[in-house]
């Protein structure tokens, strides 16, 4: 017997949002239910029941929930335990990938182009700030290539 899905929503809209990220990884069916555009709202809720912060505007609810709350590097997928996510990379990364994978693009400015106006190089870059970037094969979500504005 198969339940209508705004049943289910009104349900899911009284859990907490990390048990909504527990009930996300039950199986296929409930990641697809959760995951799905029309749950959005359900995210929402739980959020605004917890009094967490609203997400910056190119994250989903669903992301910035497990960016709150997974302890798990968004990288290679370890646990991190109790450090805090990066505010500056808005990812949850582990002290081993930050070492390998992460570059200050300051550094780079320094070196490549000591004499060069660093505005100019950030402009040249394609980057909107003077933020580190994650260097390596896999690149997150966001970081799609080296050098470009992760934001565009």
């Amino acid at each position: 017997m198969t339940m209508p899905l705004d049943v289910v929503y009104e349900i899911l809209s009284q859990l907490a949002l990390i048990d909504l990220i527990n009930v996300a990884r039950v199986n296929r069916s409930w990641r697809k239910t959760l995951l799905g555009t029309q749950a959005g709202m359900v995210w929402k809720t739980a959020r605004e029941a917890g009094k967490y912060p609203e997400p910056p505007e190119d994250f989903t609810e669903q992301r910035w929930a497990r960016f709150l709350l997974c302890k798990v590097c968004q990288y290679c997928g370890s646990k991190l335990g109790w450090q805090s996510p990066d505010w500056l990379l808005l990812r949850r990364v582990c002290a081993a990938c930050r070492r390998t994978h992460l570059v200050d693009v300051r550094c780079i400015t320094e070196r490549r182009f000591p004499n060069v106006d660093k505005d100019i190089v950030k402009r040249r870059l394609g980057l909107s700030s003077m933020r580190p970037i994650l260097l390596g094969r896999r690149y997150p979500p966001h970081f799609s290539r080296v050098g470009r504005n992760p934001r565009s």
